[in-house]
């Protein structure tokens, strides 16, 4: 391979437009074709669809394999600048800044600090139903979507999904009488079961929307839903014709603002499945099993998590 794949020429011409040198466009290009290389090898595809499918997890391995080539930090901090850059013009958001993987600290060893604790967990989870005292006729965002955001945090810490998979969720994908959800990927498509509180908190949630603006059962609208906090409502989105899709930066947000409120420690959505990928390596599950369930690149994504696993084992052993 190269060259870059043609779409991304608009990423080029938009560059140009902006009065950036064909110097600069072409070391843009050089940087890039070692992402493209890095997908054709990986996924056998350098599409846009492709592109707009990859996962922090995936990203993240790809800056791994360029420290294994021994790539100095510089230059791959400039790959990732460039990348971010071609992500903000196709507007793709995978949940964070793509130059924050490439810091060497997103490769240091795992800690204590990198996982929730059980407690803390508890206090997250019983902080969304700190404002039921309201009267009824109080209107309270907090009260309308306590479940919806209870189910959310539910799932990110004992499914192991992902901010962005939360997001893709659509109704044809929810079994609510066989309390299954199915998760789908550009690698694979995965069928988790839900436990009996989980799917309390979602079928009471859903059952809470008004149904002029209810998700319909085996459709294409989203599970989640995005709630407008000046009107009290759930959104519409009226070009689509369908409920409006809680994007990713929402479910963020709204994990990072109840955290705040229980009053934790810096905690995110990433910090929730860490612990449950944790919870997998201890019960024994087996690597490539893991590898498959929380749809990661590689066994090499999970050698941080096992390096720490073995060190609590052996904590406890001692």
């Amino acid at each position: 391979m190269n060259e870059t794949p043609s779409f991304v020429d608009r990423f080029y011409e938009m560059l140009l437009g902006k009065g950036r040198k064909p110097s600069t466009i072409k070391r843009y290009r050089s940087d890039l074709l070692h992402f493209f290389r890095w997908m054709e090898h990986t996924f056998g595809e350098t599409n846009e669809a492709m592109m707009r499918k990859l996962t922090v997890d995936q990203l993240q391995s790809f800056f791994q394999t360029l420290h294994e080539a021994n790539y100095s930090h510089a230059t791959i901090r400039r790959i990732g600048v460039v990348i971010n850059r071609l992500f903000h013009h196709f507007s793709i958001n995978v949940g964070c800044e793509i130059t924050d993987l490439t810091d060497t600290e997103t490769l240091r060893p795992l800690s204590k600090n990198d996982f929730i604790q059980d407690d803390e967990f508890e206090r997250l989870y019983h902080s969304f139903a700190d404002q039921d005292y309201l009267p009824d006729h109080v209107p309270s965002a907090r009260k309308d979507l306590k479940h919806r955001n209870q189910a959310i945090v539910l799932l990110v810490r004992y499914i192991g999904l992902t901010p962005t998979e939360l997001s893709q969720i659509k109704m044809k994908d929810v079994n609510f009488a066989q309390k299954e959800i199915v998760v789908r990927s550009a690698k694979r498509t995965r069928t988790f079961v839900i436990s009996d509180k989980i799917h309390h908190h979602l079928i009471t949630y859903y059952r809470s929307i008004p149904k002029e603006v209810r998700p319909h059962y085996f459709s294409d609208h989203p599970l989640f839903v995005a709630y407008n906090n000046v009107s009290f409502s759930f959104q519409y989105d009226y070009e689509a014709n369908c409920p409006k899709y809680l994007s990713v930066r929402g479910i963020q947000e709204m994990i990072k603002e109840e955290v705040r409120r229980a009053g934790l420690r810096k905690i995110s959505a990433l910090h929730l499945r860490n612990q449950c990928i944790l919870d997998a390596l201890l019960k024994g599950k087996p690597t490539d099993e893991i590898v498959t369930y929380f749809d990661l690149t590689s066994s090499f994504s999970l050698h941080r998590y096992v390096k720490y696993a073995q060190q609590l084992m052996k904590n406890l052993d001692v």
